[in-house]
């Protein structure tokens, strides 16, 4: 449950390729180990370069957050203090203090923003988390996060036809890291001792799983590692995509239906130590599309093809299993609005 407020100003500083703006919001976040209560703020700044630059947008944020994580189960904590791990008690709550620093680089030579059809698009993404909190941590009875956040997408649109609008191929890469740092213990409001537990925001984390992931698994349950749902430090996915738009000619709403077919290649793990080749998990997979004026409606059916990690019964491989496995364990059903990337 968020409520947002937001504040857009075009043409900072009489500039009109400066625009800012500034998001207040507070948030509830219920899920099944704790509970988070969030006020945050959001300062933004983006600056449009000129399109013979290779660089084409660049975007500073500056997010000031403060969360509190009331915990509904017991966990295990690792005591800083005296070396030793003991368990969190039930009602405990931590008061966190975050303030995350975002630049965002952006390379843009796609044809079309809202329904690319040709050109590549790249985005590099650095975040940290730790400089002022550390001081702020100091002055008053809270805990904060320190980590630097890296990512990297890679968008190359294909035209494969002499009507790029009929009839295209997208592909997608996205690799991303996050490096924690420093003090990230945690105090507890029932206890003196300070207990070192995995802190960095779920909001910052990466997920994996869902209509814009791979998409034989469903939201937040792609990753090699219990908890996966909250996200991990480390991910990668791939996708290739052919799009197409058959009736595009014609007249009336049939004129909008578009096809797509898919490859999703990727996975999430808790640390970039725990890589493992074997683990990358691949999904097939075709869709519809109905293109609106805000971007296509799409509903996409996805299939485990290699599941790195099967349930009871079932095999690694899509074709090694009955018709009953495949739909009971392998397969998934995405929603979404907007073009996957």
């Amino acid at each position: 449950l968020e409520l947002i407020l937001e504040l857009f100003q075009p043409h900072i500083f009489n500039n009109n390729k400066t625009t800012g703006s500034n998001n207040l919001s507070a948030a509830i976040f219920s899920i099944d180990d704790f509970r988070i209560e969030e006020i945050k703020n959001k300062a933004s700044i983006n600056y449009e370069l000129p399109r013979y630059t290779y660089l084409n947008n660049l975007t500073l944020d500056w997010n000031l957050k403060n969360q509190r994580v009331t915990f509904k189960y017991p966990l295990l904590g690792y005591n800083e203090d005296d070396s030793s791990f003991s368990t969190i008690p039930t009602g405990a709550f931590v008061n966190i203090f975050s303030s995350i620093l975002g630049l965002t680089l952006v390379h843009s030579r796609i044809d079309n923003f809202q329904f690319p059809t040709g050109g590549i698009y790249q985005s590099f993404l650095v975040e940290e988390s730790g400089l002022l909190g550390t001081a702020i941590s100091k002055l008053f009875d809270i805990s904060t996060v320190n980590y630097v956040k890296l990512s990297f997408i890679n968008k190359y649109y294909i035209p494969i036809t002499s009507r790029p609008d009929k009839s295209t191929i997208a592909t997608k890469f996205l690799i991303g890291n996050i490096f924690e740092y420093g003090d990230n213990s945690l105090k507890l409001s029932t206890s003196d001792e300070d207990y070192t537990l995995d802190v960095v925001p779920i909001d910052s984390r990466f997920i994996a799983g869902g209509s814009t992931s791979v998409r034989g698994w469903n939201a937040r349950k792609l990753g090699t590692f219990d908890g996966r749902e909250n996200g991990g430090n480390f991910i990668i996915e791939g996708t290739i995509e052919h799009r197409t738009r058959p009736f595009y000619d014609m007249k009336g709403l049939i004129k909008d239906f578009g096809f797509v077919s898919f490859v999703d290649v990727g996975n999430l793990w808790y640390n970039i130590n725990d890589f493992k080749p074997n683990d990358l998990a691949v999904a097939i997979g075709v869709g519809l599309r109905y293109y609106t004026i805000v971007g296509p409606v799409r509903l996409d059916f996805g299939f485990k093809f290699y599941d790195y990690e099967p349930a009871p019964g079932t095999n690694a491989w899509l074709w090694q299993n009955n018709i009953t496995q495949i739909f009971q364990d392998k397969f998934a059903l995405q929603f979404g609005i907007g073009n996957t990337f």
